[in-house]
């Protein structure tokens, strides 16, 4: 038993000196997301290329300029012959990655038919 206890004591003291996880992904950030397109903007195209898509758009409230630190940014892309969910979910992740902030990417096909065709006249080219 007293082995035991020496060993439960040793782990809440690694446990007690290991750093907090962030809460940064709720925490207002310091720069809006329509703010880290213009400046990652060719990465974004490049990341988007890079995975078997075309032609990435920005639509939602980054489009609206109603963005704020904490919200996300929606892109809207044209897969090539052969793209999977892997390749949108490769796109996802690296441009999280860059931003740091959440990405919503979709596809024409994936959009809600209750606002595909507003997505689909109003989206633009990044």
């Amino acid at each position: 038993m007293h082995a035991k206890a020496k060993a439960q004591r040793a782990k809440n003291v690694k446990l007690a000196n290991l750093p907090k996880p962030s809460k940064r992904s709720k925490e207002k950030r310091d720069m809006k997301p329509s703010e880290l397109l213009e400046l990652h903007r060719e990465e974004i195209r490049a990341i988007v290329l890079q995975n078997n898509a075309l032609n990435p758009r920005v639509f939602g409230s980054v489009l609206s300029g109603t963005d704020t630190e904490t919200s996300d940014l929606d892109l809207l892309i044209e897969p090539l012959p052969g793209m999977s969910l892997f390749d949108i979910g490769a796109i996802r992740y690296e441009l999280k990655e860059l931003l740091k902030i959440e990405v919503d990417v979709l596809t024409p096909g994936a959009l809600p038919d209750q606002w595909k065709d507003v997505v689909l006249q109003e989206a633009k080219p990044i």
